[in-house]
């Protein structure tokens, strides 16, 4: 089946690792969840060759993992590190920008909470759209990196994402958009960044120590 459907193939090897999760006896079976996901990873290396596959499988995997407790710490990082190593095989620089974006969550979840991965993480998405910016229409992935700040920063047990990384990443969206001479292919994303402003203000003028957090950004 993987080499004439890789897609379904490597979505039924994910799913076969998620089932072995949910069972009681989980900790047991860790080998052969391992083994499905290492399937999957071979599939996405030697079958998966359409640049919109590749994606669309990529997402699956991180969102796959993400939510699998089944692994020790040895094999969850393997796994994490070489799903996170995935997002450089892709050709265009945006969706490498997004891939390591999506793959931070596997730095924070529930196996294992590590602040300053997920900042090296995002720090390189950020650098990988720093070249993507001549394009108006790249914008987005800015904005889409300001989210993932603004996510961490909201949970209750975040202490490396700070308003100040925040408030630096919005001046420098500024900057960016700025330094642009024709902002209309930057249209969606200038909504995207207005709707998420929006959403720190709200959240700003509301009562409780969750949301007391977004008073310190400036917007």
């Amino acid at each position: 089946m993987q080499s004439h459907s890789p897609a379904q193939a490597l979505r039924l090897n994910l799913q076969a690792a998620q089932a072995i999760n949910n069972l009681q006896q989980v900790t047991e079976l860790e080998d052969q969840a391992y083994e499905f996901m290492s399937q999957a990873y071979i599939i996405f290396e030697e079958e998966v060759t359409e640049s919109d596959q590749k994606v669309n499988a990529l997402n699956l995997i991180v969102a796959t993992l993400y939510t699998l407790t089944c692994f020790g710490s040895e094999n969850f990082d393997t796994l994490s590190a070489n799903a996170a190593s995935y997002s450089n095989k892709l050709l265009k620089k945006n969706l490498q920008a997004e891939a390591i974006c999506l793959a931070s969550h596997l730095y924070f979840c529930t196996s294992r909470k590590q602040g300053t991965q997920v900042m090296a993480q995002l720090r390189k998405a950020l650098k990988t759209s720093e070249i993507c910016m001549t394009k108006p229409e790249n914008l987005y992935l800015l904005v889409k990196i300001l989210n993932s700040y603004l996510y961490f920063y909201q949970h209750h047990e975040n202490n490396f994402v700070s308003a100040q990384d925040i408030n630096d990443l919005l001046s420098f969206i500024k900057e960016t958009i700025d330094e642009m001479e024709d902002q209309g292919p930057a249209g969606p994303s200038l909504k995207f960044l207005e709707n998420t402003k929006l959403a720190v203000r709200e959240k700003g003028s509301t009562d409780g120590a969750a949301h007391a957090k977004m008073a310190a950004i400036t917007i």
